[in-house]
């Protein structure tokens, strides 16, 4: 048709020579005359005939053909005009497309008026400016298919019965009897008299004897309990009576006892033998088109001839093709060249040849998309196309493009052979199991370790000292569980039967979804650990033998030291007070200076010795342990700071405060520093406000121990306005002796704070300090409620 349609002298129609065709009309012409489908085209006012290789028979061996070609619709079809006009006028005049199945529409032809049954689509057909110029018919004839339905019909009365009823075939089977009863329909499908009840092989004989031992294998299958009791088959049957064969289908369902013992088994029969007799009859003709009409997501393409002539592609096939739909009509590697340099071609031609269809697994392909070449990984097979008489006359194509999971199995499989390379450089026994626990790997390590192979839970566990052994089994059972991180302790033996003990950790991998997928651990040898461990225990208990007695000794040197040390300065403080009596009238600034200041060193020296002995007896001094009220202690603390707090004009505002479990003493010596400290350093010429918060908190950690969540705390919070000083200085500020700012401008020992801290931990708590130079400070204390 595309020789006939060059050869064609057009200048003798409406539209003029082809070199006067406008641009859209050679496009739609060469379209259809490269399609394999019957196409059919009619163009301008006078609807010139266009139409292609695969429409030709439609218009028989004598008759229309090739008069037909750039003759006017009206001339050509004067038979059926009134019929088809008003369906091409709809489309002309911008009307919706037309489908119609199996159509009635005689023409003229091979002599004589036939009766011609069509399924065909009119679609309109645009020119440059999106104007409707044509109407292009897609049709195929289906007169043969048509008639033989008729025929089937006509001749088969049992089948149109079938298909006009809608009544079904029960049946009851009783397995502990093995009596088996069915309604009036059943039975006269079978054959069978019309008692109530009759024997299971009575209605088994019925069956033709090639589906006797999977009727009889599929009911036994359906008396197991584990099976579910259902049943679903398909098989013939022959009436022993008329002869008559039909092909039912049974679905019924087995019922079950507490013993697990079916006690009744019963369903339904329908004959479904016009069904697949019709299906038989257009899988012929509908095969070629049977996986586009029910294509899935992936990539569909039909491949026709040994030229392999790209006949049919879905949208995904044409995006990975990347070339557009005008390679239609084309031969594939002519196409698609790149893919034959990477030997595709021989592929395709085996499979043409040999009728084997050829599968490929996350292959690497090259191709050029849109005038890039891309580096792409598919899923695709390719297998034969088949005429309705078995011959192969194309290939079909289905792919899916699998990038990213191709190269996420890569990084999965770099990153196993990773972790296996470093599992076997580590000196601890690394493994791996399933989500349930299956080994699936032990490093080498294990086995010279042990001297056996883990090939399962038996090996491994012959290997834990059975005194460990529940352990270490209750730990990994309740982490499979759970899905928690599985630790425990345990002895491991060794090839030389000696033991030694192990730390065993193992945490879940999960994947995208949460789900557990993996898990992955490690034995460690912790023998040695134990082993000092053991010492330091001992270490330990001496040291705190030694302690005691030095407890003792370190009360009666404070003892001492008290005596001793301070009678020098109670003696330098006296004799000062004489010097001032004896030179009152005569004493001079100069001299009274220098008083001044050893009376001052004095005082100081004195404050030092009290913070040291304190400082240092107070881990070792007994206190009693008993409910105090902070609140009336800090009511103490003021009382005795009234002079002070007077003079810097201080403002102290806190809110009640609870009572807690400690020593009274020591939490008054708290107290009394840090309000002091504030007082100390409150700003010159600003009154000095302190606020006192409380709060109660839930467990944390505590001096680097991890206390139970559920035990309660409380937090109290000093804040005032005075000094302040860096937050870098916020560790250093509880050191003993570290005083922050000048001497002869703040007195004290340097003591204050390092006693706070102590007498905190005292009580099992925390104390930490905040602050900024010039706004103040803050300090957090932390005590057991």
């Amino acid at each position: 048709m595309g020789k006939l349609t060059r050869e064609h002298d057009w200048s003798l129609t409406p539209i003029g020579s082809i070199d006067q065709w406008p641009q859209s009309l050679r496009t739609t012409v060469s379209n259809l005359l490269h399609s394999r489908f019957p196409m059919f085209l009619w163009w301008g006012d006078e609807l010139i005939q266009f139409y292609n290789d695969a429409y030709r028979p439609s218009l028989g061996k004598e008759g229309k053909h090739p008069t037909a070609l750039g003759q006017k619709g009206k001339d050509c079809w004067p038979e059926i005009w009134e019929t088809i006009y008003p369906l091409i006028l709809q489309v002309k005049s911008g009307g919706n497309s037309t489908w119609m199945e199996d159509q009635l529409i005689p023409i003229f032809r091979n002599g004589h008026l036939e009766d011609v049954y069509w399924t065909f689509s009119y679609s309109p057909a645009f020119d440059e400016e999106d104007q409707i110029q044509g109407v292009l018919v897609t049709c195929m004839e289906t007169t043969t298919s048509v008639l033989e339905r008729k025929k089937l019909v006509e001749s088969e009365d049992q089948l149109r019965f079938a298909i006009e009823a809608a009544e079904l075939g029960t049946w009851d089977y009783n397995p502990l009897t093995n009596q088996f009863t069915g309604n009036e329909r059943l039975k006269k499908w079978f054959g069978l008299s019309f008692n109530q009840e009759i024997d299971l092989s009575l209605a088994i004989a019925v069956i033709v004897p090639e589906d006797r031992h999977r009727v009889k294998a599929a009911i036994q299958n359906a008396l197991i309990y584990d099976s579910g009791g259902h049943y679903d088959i398909e098989y013939s049957i022959i009436n022993p009576i008329t002869n008559q064969e039909r092909i039912v289908r049974a679905k019924g369902k087995a019922w079950f006892n507490k013993k697990k013992q079916s006690y009744r088994f019963n369903g339904t029969l329908q004959d479904v033998t016009a069904k697949t007799a019709a299906y038989n009859k257009l899988k012929e003709s509908d095969d070629r088109f049977h996986n586009l009409i029910y294509s899935s997501p992936s990539a569909i393409g039909i491949l026709m001839g040994p030229e392999l002539i790209i006949t049919m592609a879905n949208e995904s096939i044409i995006e990975i093709w990347g070339k557009g739909t005008e390679i239609i009509g084309r031969s594939y590697f002519e196409a698609l060249p790149e893919l034959a340099e990477q030997g595709y071609r021989e592929v395709f031609n085996r499979v043409y040849t040999t009728g084997i269809e050829a599968n490929f697994v996350e292959t690497p392909v090259r191709i050029l998309q849109n005038g890039k070449m891309t580096h792409k990984y598919y899923n695709f097979v390719l297998y034969p196309q088949r005429d309705a008489n078995g011959e192969i006359e194309g290939i079909g194509i289905i792919a899916t493009e699998v990038t990213s999971q191709a190269e996420q199995n890569r990084i999965i499989k770099e990153s196993e052979a990773r972790f296996r390379t470093l599992a076997e450089t580590l000196p601890q026994l690394v493994w791996m199991t399933d989500e349930k626990g299956n080994q699936e790997y032990a490093s080498s390590k294990w086995k010279d370790y042990t001297g056996i192979e883990p090939t399962g839970p038996e090996t491994w566990q012959q290997t834990i000292h059975p005194i460990d052994l529940p352990v270490i089994m209750s730990a990994w059972n309740e982490s499979l569980d759970k899905g928690i991180i599985y630790r425990s302790e345990a002895r491991l033996k060794n090839s030389k039967d000696e033991y030694r003990w192990f730390f065993v950790q193992g945490e879940p991998i999960r994947n995208e979804a949460g789900k557990i997928v993996k898990w992955i651990g490690a034995f460690t040898d912790i023998q040695d650990q134990k082993d000092i461990a053991v010492k330091l225990k001992e270490l330990v208990n001496e040291r705190t033998k030694e302690l005691q007695r030095s407890n003792e000794d370190l009360q009666q040197f404070a003892h001492v030291a008290s005596h001793d040390l301070k009678e020098p300065l109670r003696k330098i403080r006296f004799f000062t007070d004489r010097l001032y009596i004896e030179l009152e009238e005569n004493i001079s600034e100069k001299v009274k200076h220098y008083l001044s200041k050893i009376d001052s060193a004095t005082s100081r020296m004195s404050s030092m010795i009290d913070g040291v002995l304190l400082y240092s007896t107070i881990d070792v001094v007994e206190q009693l342990e008993e409910q105090v009220n902070l609140a009336e202690t800090l009511l103490s603390v003021e009382n005795d700071l009234e002079l002070l707090i007077a003079q810097k004009q201080a403002v102290i505002e806190y809110q009640s405060l609870p009572t807690i479990r400690g020593y009274a003493v020591l939490l008054y010596q708290l107290f009394y520093n840090l309000i002091s400290n504030s007082l100390k350093f409150a700003k010159e010429g600003v009154p000095m406000r302190l606020q006192i918060k409380s709060e109660v908190i839930e467990g944390e950690h505590i001096n680097s121990m991890k206390v139970p969540k559920d035990l309660q705390f409380i937090k109290i919070t000093l804040s005032d306005n005075g000094i302040g000083f860096h937050q870098n200085q916020a560790i250093q500020i509880f050191q003993t002796f570290l005083r922050l700012n000048p001497k002869d401008k703040y007195e004290g020992s340097g003591l204050g704070l390092a006693l706070c801290k102590k007498i905190v931990e005292r009580h099992y708590g925390s104390i930490k300090a905040e602050g900024v130079e010039g706004k103040g400070a803050t300090f957090h204390v932390v005590l057991p409620r």
